[in-house]
């Protein structure tokens, strides 16, 4: 059970950092989003493992450089790949 509780609460802290660059980036954050998203699946091919494993190796990589910015921004653009917003907007 508490497997289950830290999985739910680390999507909610996923989905949390998707609403935050949503509202941060406005009008640029579907362009970002393709950005990053593209970023992700070219680190997972590259090292042969899944996107989730690298989008955190590239939001470990922008935390050990101080950008928590860029952080938000990679774990956002993994969720719109694991769930895009479409998706969301037609459940909304």
């Amino acid at each position: 059970m508490a497997d289950m509780e830290h999985a739910m609460a680390i999507t909610e802290k996923l989905y949390a950092c998707r609403r935050a660059a949503r509202t941060l980036l406005g009008t640029k954050f579907d362009a970002r989003m393709r950005e990053f998203g593209h970023a992700i699946r070219e680190v997972a091919a590259k090292r042969n493992t899944t996107e989730l494993k690298a989008a955190i190796a590239l939001g470990q990589a922008a935390q050990d450089d101080g950008n928590d910015f860029l952080f938000l921004e990679v774990m956002a653009a993994y969720v719109e790949l694991a769930e895009p917003s479409t998706r969301e907007a037609a459940h909304a």
